[in-house]
């Protein structure tokens, strides 16, 4: 059974009624929490100092007005996962349970020690036995 997480959010300080304003903060809080839920079966975080995540694709549709000065419920699950790469899935409700949003997002998750224990072994690192940082990037989006 995939992990899932309910959040309830909202916007801390009022914005205007502005509702292209509105989209764009909700499609930025879309981001949020949905590949984390997709690695909590695998004990990964980006809390933890080894836990990283990217995403690499991010899709969402607006099925009707919204506003993010009220309170939102952000339901996420991940419907599966292989190989480092996490498919997510949300979907925003208001507080009147309807359907304001639908999200889905594509990512890769890795544990840095691995990755770092791998590049070590392929001798990728410079004279002081650390990943140059251009090098470093390359081996977390793999």
């Amino acid at each position: 059974m995939p992990a899932t997480q309910n959040t309830w959010f909202r916007i801390r300080e009022a914005l205007p009624n502005n509702p292209t304003l509105h989209k764009v903060v909700l499609a930025y809080a879309s981001d949020i929490n949905r590949l984390t839920t997709a690695t909590l079966p695998h004990s990964i975080s980006i809390l933890q100092p080894d836990g990283r995540l990217a995403s690499l694709d991010h899709s969402i549709w607006f099925h009707r007005p919204m506003n993010c000065n009220e309170w939102l419920l952000y339901a996420t699950e991940p419907p599966g996962s292989s190989g480092g790469r996490e498919y997510s899935r949300g979907n925003i409700f208001n507080a009147e349970g309807e359907l304001v949003v639908s999200n889905c997002q594509d990512g890769l998750t890795r544990k840095l020690n691995n990755i770092l224990l791998q590049a070590t072994s392929q001798n990728t690192t410079n004279e002081n036995g650390s990943l140059p940082p251009t090098q470093l990037c390359f081996l977390q989006g793999r």
